[in-house]
């Protein structure tokens, strides 16, 4: 990741309620989100280079095999903080409104907007619009921030649940047969269930 990149600022409800989780468990994710965090970093500063009039063809083939592997392992990353996460809700509520998307994918916006926060503000000093939506972008952190705790209170108190976040993303691995992919832990277990 670019140096002195911006650390990962997660709301207060979520870390509230990551604290109730074992210490292992919390360990872990807090591993896993930092892992992300970095990941969604590198992935930035490639998509930014591959911009670049300068490159070659096969330098662009190569940025792009980059952001193809570093898009895999931000899913994978994902998931695997959902495994942790999907504990905090009651899993049993079938009869409660079901969220649109996963904690993990929520904390993978706020990664996100994080970045866009901080390189829109190093860019604000030359470029007049990154200074304009710099306010802008704050405000949508903040938003996201509030909605983020709001359903996390809601998922821990059993008013939301959450969708199964098996993602079943395949990177062209058409040379790879299916038995030769190995799907994480969580992963196995939806599959079993479903079945």
């Amino acid at each position: 990741m670019t140096q002195n990149s911006p650390p990962l600022v997660l709301p207060p409800g979520l870390v509230r309620a990551m604290a109730t989780l074992q210490d292992k468990d919390r360990h872990r994710l807090d591993d896993t989100v930092t892992r992300l965090h970095t990941v969604n970093g590198r992935l930035w500063d490639t998509e930014d280079r591959v911009r670049s009039t300068l490159l070659s063809a096969a330098q662009v083939a190569d940025c792009k095999r980059e952001i193809d592997q570093l898009n895999a392992e931000r899913n994978t990353l994902a998931e695997r903080a959902d495994e942790v996460l999907g504990s905090l809700a009651d899993a049993g509520r079938a009869d409660v409104p079901l969220h649109t998307e996963t904690l993990a994918s929520v904390v993978d916006r706020m990664s996100v907007l994080t970045l866009r926060i901080w390189h829109s503000e190093r860019a604000a000093g030359r470029d007049e619009l990154a200074a304009r939506r710099v306010p802008a972008l704050h405000g949508q952190r903040e938003e996201l921030c509030a909605a983020l705790d709001a359903l996390v209170s809601d998922v821990v108190a059993g008013r939301r649940r959450l969708p199964v976040p098996a993602r079943f993303k395949l990177y062209g691995r058409e040379d790879v047969a299916p038995a030769e992919i190995k799907p994480s832990r969580h992963l196995r277990q939806v599959l079993a269930s479903a079945g």
